[in-house]
């Protein structure tokens, strides 16, 4: 750029937003690693146990790559005002390595059992052993000591977000590098940044989730979608699209992305938690009682029946228009709007209001508002 040369627009950006945030990066060893967490200066968030999946061999070949000197990606923490390390990519490495060597903890701050390998592909032998071995325990033999000597010094590479850089950053970081290798379902990064953010909103939500009448009208969902917590992603989705202001959104806006950041706004203010349960609780109770044999499926005319898996355009339209036909008339009569949600669940499969912003060819951030306004004008009795 010549001296006399204005930057541009991008390159303006570009200095502002590389100027909010401020790394390092070295090679620690492990057994700095290991002292570092035994003084409680690394959070690695035993909560994101239950969300990362790894099994007792992808653990034993893990192991395996350290003992083999096999390079593995860095970890990125983010520091603390505290200067604690909060962990953003790394927790299921680093717990692999606290477990075998006998010294992770718990959601509770107990001491979980060492793990112990299984064989490996090219360590055969590493069936069995244990870091070191336990009283009469005579099914596993101890690593040899030189080898436990070798592997403290084992380097790991840390990137590291100082305590000077903006606190979206490290969630920002978190869900992006969560999400480039699909390790994580959404829900599961999601999950994931409202512990880090707040711990207790989590637990909060994660108890709507748990909702009987929630429970009972998305009964159908699968094992796998269960296990990947798509129900929770239901759950975030009604709290988020029952609150947002479509206006402020832009045409093409990230589902996802709005999701996640109105349920990260919603964990900072928790004045407004109950009267999010108390609609989340009285819409999923009314469309129950209107039909329990509904859950969010097409309904077949000819058969009178409903049929297949549960539609997310369905729930969007029917769960999410309600609670928003509800923002507008909080009084409306409940026999009026479970017989208007009777007839929405029929009626909508035909209508092209409904029908036209569904399916394949339109995105999500078109759809939604689009079939929520909707649902919520037919429960209004608008359209």
């Amino acid at each position: 750029m010549d001296a006399d040369e204005k930057p541009s627009v991008l390159e303006q950006e570009v200095a502002q937003r590389a100027g909010e945030i401020y790394t390092d990066s070295y090679p620690i060893s492990i057994g700095e690693v290991i002292s570092i967490y035994k003084d409680e200066e690394l959070e690695i968030h035993p909560s994101f146990q239950r969300f990362f999946r790894w099994d007792a061999e992808q653990k034993s070949k893990f192991i395996e790559s350290l003992l083999l000197g096999i390079p593995i990606p860095p970890i990125f923490v983010s520091q603390q005002q505290s200067g604690v390390w909060d962990v953003v990519d790394g927790v299921q490495r680093l717990s692999t390595i606290f477990e075998f060597v006998g010294i992770l903890k718990d959601e509770n701050g107990q001491l979980k059992p060492p793990l112990v390998l299984l064989p490996t592909r090219y360590l055969p032998n590493l069936g069995g052993v244990i870091w070191e071995t336990q009283e009469n325990d005579e099914h596993t033999t101890a690593l040899p000591s030189g080898l436990r000597i070798d592997f403290k010094r084992k380097k790991l590479d840390f990137n590291i977000i100082k305590k000077e850089s903006d606190q979206a950053a490290k969630y920002d970081l978190f869900q992006r590098i969560n999400s480039l290798g699909s390790r994580l379902s959404d829900q599961e990064i999601r999950n994931c940044l409202l512990i880090m953010v707040n711990k207790d909103f989590y637990e909060w939500f994660a108890t709507l989730a748990e909702n009987d009448y929630f429970k009972q009208c998305t009964a159908i969902l699968n094992d796998r979608l269960t296990q990947e917590r798509f129900d929770m992603d239901l759950a975030a989705r009604f709290i988020a699209f029952s609150i947002v202001d479509f206006n402020t959104l832009t045409g093409s806006f990230d589902v996802n992305d709005t999701v996640s950041d109105t349920m990260t706004d919603l964990a900072s203010t928790p004045k407004e938690w109950d009267s999010a349960r108390a609609v989340f609780e009285k819409c999923f109770q009314i469309i129950h009682d209107a039909d329990p044999e509904y859950n969010f499926r097409r309904y077949e005319q000819e058969k009178d029946r409903y049929v297949g898996p549960l539609l997310v355009s369905a729930y969007e339209c029917v769960a999410i228009g309600l609670a928003r036909a509800l923002s507008v008339n909080p009084q409306l009569s409940r026999d009026i709007i479970i017989e208007r949600i009777r007839s929405l669940v029929k009626q909508m499969w035909d209508a092209a209001d409904f029908r036209d912003n569904i399916g394949a060819g339109v995105r999500a951030s078109t759809r939604i508002p689009r079939i929520t306004e909707f649902g919520k004008n037919h429960i209004l009795n608008e359209n």
